[in-house]
């Protein structure tokens, strides 16, 4: 019996779309209950890159909340077209 091996890392290439950082913020290119995402780290098991955030900041009906709850979604849905990558981490915060 084999345990599964979960590796941490600070960034990840996708083949089709760029590259996440740990750091990253992004938020959702609709403009209705519009969320901006902090991601806090990224992982790769044997099925594959998993990019874990935490909602930072929301718009639901004109009310701005920090709701502060995690998801964890893969690269290419966050590099997608629905999300826009906000900033980019400094050397400094890295």
């Amino acid at each position: 019996m084999t345990k599964d091996t979960e590796v941490m890392t600070l960034e990840v290439v996708t083949t089709h779309n760029g590259t996440i950082r740990v750091g990253d913020h992004f938020h959702d290119k609709r403009f209705t209950n519009r969320r901006w995402l902090r991601v806090d780290r990224i992982e790769s098991d044997r099925y594959g890159v998993t990019v874990h955030y935490t909602v930072v900041h929301q718009v639901a009906d004109g009310v701005a909340t920090q709701p502060m709850r995690t998801n964890s979604t893969t690269p290419d849905r966050l590099l997608g077209p629905a999300f826009i990558l906000t900033t980019k981490p400094t050397q400094a915060t890295r």
